[in-house]
């Protein structure tokens, strides 16, 4: 990472390939996973994206960056006669998940279970940014729904 990002906003997009077909894993997830190769990919990438985010925290960038993460889609894994996905459109394909973390910890620890459509993230992040959303943009914003209601509850049970 280049020394001199945090005098500067940038914007950064990181796509993981590797968990989809076929599924084959790098040493020394593939040995650790032998007989569950998408578990594999599934470990590899938390690796590769906790290596990421340790950067950004070596930076002191961490408390104040946005951060987005989303699958592309999800796997069927045998559900519905499926292996992977592309057939079917079934729950185990549709849902995925849709992680934001927001700069100073805003919202921190809120579970929202409204459903949220991935053409929401860019409004998402363009809002929380400050920059206007195009009128022609599809999608809506979730900053409403991941800022905590009130001061008092900021995703603490108590």
């Amino acid at each position: 990472m280049v020394e001199s990002v945090a005098e500067w906003p940038f914007f950064l997009w990181v796509h993981l390939y590797d968990a989809h077909d076929p599924y084959d894993p790098p040493p020394p997830y593939k040995a650790r996973f032998a007989t569950q190769p998408y578990d594999g990919e599934i470990a590899y990438a938390d690796s590769c994206v906790g290596k990421l985010l340790d950067e950004i925290r070596r930076h002191g960038l961490f408390d104040e960056t946005l951060i987005a993460v989303m699958a592309d889609h999800g796997e069927s894994l045998g559900a519905h006669g499926e292996n992977t996905h592309g057939i079917f459109l079934y729950d185990e394909t549709l849902h995925v998940p849709l992680v934001f973390k927001l700069p100073a910890a805003r919202g921190a620890g809120r579970r929202v279970d409204t459903r949220a459509r991935l053409v929401d993230v860019a409004p998402t992040i363009l809002q929380e940014a400050g920059i206007p959303i195009p009128k022609d943009m599809q999608g809506e914003s979730l900053s409403g729904l991941i800022k905590p209601v009130s001061k008092a509850f900021d995703g603490c049970s108590g």
